[in-house]
């Protein structure tokens, strides 16, 4: 295994959600740390949320949010725009 470009947990979870988590084994690797309790990835995170007794499960989601267009118009040199947000979630740590 290699040691990631950017070292914060935050931007390497970021990135592992534009992808696919086969091709991101280190955030597997980082949830069975995260189960078994290992000291060395707690160092991680600022928090602890899980105190002494590590999780007995673990869940990863990502949203995926599309911005759209729904208004847009034109008022002498300022144009005006309204979006709408949609998003759709999907687990990181289920097969898709």
């Amino acid at each position: 295994m290699t040691t990631p470009h950017m070292p914060r947990v935050d931007w390497q979870m970021w990135f592992a959600a534009l992808g696919d988590v086969r091709r991101n084994r280190w955030f597997l690797v980082l949830c069975w740390r995260l189960l078994d309790g290992s000291p060395e990835v707690k160092k991680f995170f600022v928090n602890d949320p899980f105190g002494s007794v590590p999780p007995r499960y673990l869940r990863a989601n990502a949203a995926e949010f599309v911005l759209k267009a729904v208004d847009l118009h034109i008022s002498g040199s300022v144009v005006h725009f309204s979006f709408r947000f949609r998003s759709r979630k999907y687990s990181l740590t289920a097969p898709r």
